[in-house]
Parts: structure tokens; sequence; C-alpha cells
């Protein structure tokens, strides 16, 4: 790997949103969705179907996928023979960049098994805890696992949407705007361009227009929030994150994070009894 790209991978930040090691329901999957995390999903039996961007996909036990944050994908599995995995979805910071390019033969390797099973127990276990050390041990198992993953596949065409310094100078103007109003036009005039041109510019780098971005990036920060100050109140995190509209980002946690705030709190304050 080339010194550019070692020196993105330094800047590297992580953060665990969720996770776990279960047996999938009968009623587990999806079409077409769409998330702004990345997931993991380590694969120990079961027969699944899974489709990224198009391809599909039939994991087998001891495989470990990566599905980057804003790739559409869709999975399911059989009933009769149910899919039991390590699954987490976090967080994924390049100096300011959290896209990842997405190719069929960067989505999947074969990692050492034992490791790659107590990486995933470590995680979740650092998750759970009250104290305040673990969280940096959680960080720490979690950036193993994305190692392990790197290391097997051709990293710098995962990687390779970092060349661009537009994402990188999107991404910084976005995340020191987040709490203010965000206008096309403003973001635009950033990089001096045309907003028309610069909107396909945007969709082209992002996959997803810049006010679906913005949205993304609040979402997150909402989330980091309520990590960070369980016992604030759920509308002022979410106006701390830019919403200035309750409900329109209760909307938008619900249809990205597949449960309401208030779900996404209890599940939190749940693991962590």
């Amino acid at each position: 790997m080339n010194g550019y790209y070692a020196e993105k991978l330094m800047q590297a930040d992580v953060r665990l949103l969720m996770g776990t090691f279960n047996t999938c329901p009968p009623e587990w999957g999806a079409e077409g969705v769409c998330y702004t995390f990345h997931k993991f999903y380590y694969f120990q039996s079961g027969q699944c179907r899974l489709e990224i961007e198009g391809d599909v996909c039939h994991p087998k036990p001891g495989e470990l996928y990566l599905i980057p944050a804003g790739k559409r994908h869709s999975y399911s599995h059989n009933p009769q023979d149910p899919v039991t995995k390590y699954w987490c979805h976090f967080d994924l910071n390049f100096g300011g960049i959290r896209e990842l390019n997405y190719l069929p033969e960067t989505v999947m390797c074969v990692p050492d098994g034992k490791r790659t099973a107590s990486l995933f127990r470590r995680m979740f276990r650092y998750h759970n805890s009250v104290d305040p050390a673990d969280r940096l041990l959680e960080k720490a198992a979690l950036l193993e696992l994305l190692a392990v993953f790197l290391e097997r596949i051709d990293a710098q065409r995962l990687l390779d949407h970092l060349k661009d310094d537009f994402p990188y100078q999107m991404s910084r103007y976005v995340q020191e705007h987040l709490a203010g109003p965000i206008r096309v036009s403003d973001m635009a005039e950033s990089v001096h361009l045309q907003p028309s041109y610069f909107i396909q510019k945007f969709k082209k780098s992002f996959h997803v227009t810049p006010i679906c971005y913005v949205n993304r990036m609040r979402l997150e920060r909402a989330v980091r929030l309520m990590e960070e100050y369980p016992q604030n109140g759920l509308e002022g995190l979410a106006h701390a994150s830019g919403f200035d509209d309750y409900r329109y980002f209760s909307r938008l946690f619900r249809k990205n994070y597949g449960m309401t705030p208030s779900e996404f709190r209890n599940w939190q304050w749940a693991g962590r009894s």
C-alpha cells in the first residue's frame, strides 16, 4: 500500500453503534435498503442471500462481509436453515471522509475464525460495560477487526474514494456547519462551483444528494450525542444535531436505523444495565 493510503488509514476513527451474535428470526430480511453506517456480517451457519448494488452473493460460514455505508442492499435467509452470525453497525471516518468504494471483490474475505470471533465478542463486551476506559478497548477491537478485513482484500481499491479532495472538503464543510442551516448554494460556493454542476459532482462522489448526506451526518451526530449524554432530552439532542423539527428527525431516524430515537435509547440503556 502506498504512502497516501497509509496516511489516510492513520487518520481512521471508528465508533461501534450496535451489534451482537444471534440466530436470525424467520422475518429477518430487507429489500433495497441504504443506511448511513457501515455493516460487518460474519456468518457462522445457515442459508443467506445478500445483494449489494445489484451483485448477488450467497454467504458461506466463515465469510466476513463489509457492506459500506450508502450502498443499496437486500438480504434474506431460509427460515428452515436460519442464519447465525456476528454483526455490527459502525461509523468510520478517515479525516472527515466517511465513504468507502464498493466493488464485488472488496466486499468479502475469509479471516481466521478464532481471532475474528474473539474480536466480535470483545467488542460487544466492552460496548456493554459502564467503565469509560472500556470504550477505548471497544474501539481498539473494532479497529483490529477492520484491519483483519483490509489485510485480506485489495485495500487500495476499497479506499480509492479517498483520493479525491472534493469528498474531504465537503465532509469537513458539513461537519463544521451541522448545528446550523446548510444550504446547497453555500456548499457549492465553498468549492467555487455552480450549484447545478456541484449537485452532479456531489452525487457522483457520495451517491446521494447533498441534503440526504447532510441528514445522514446529522443523524450520526444525534446517535453520538445520545451515547455521550444519555440523560438529556431527545428533542434537545435533535436540535443540537441541526434538526429544527423533532417529528422530521424521528421519521428520518426510524427510516435509517429501523427504530425510533426513544427505542434506540431504550436499547442503549438495556445494553448497559
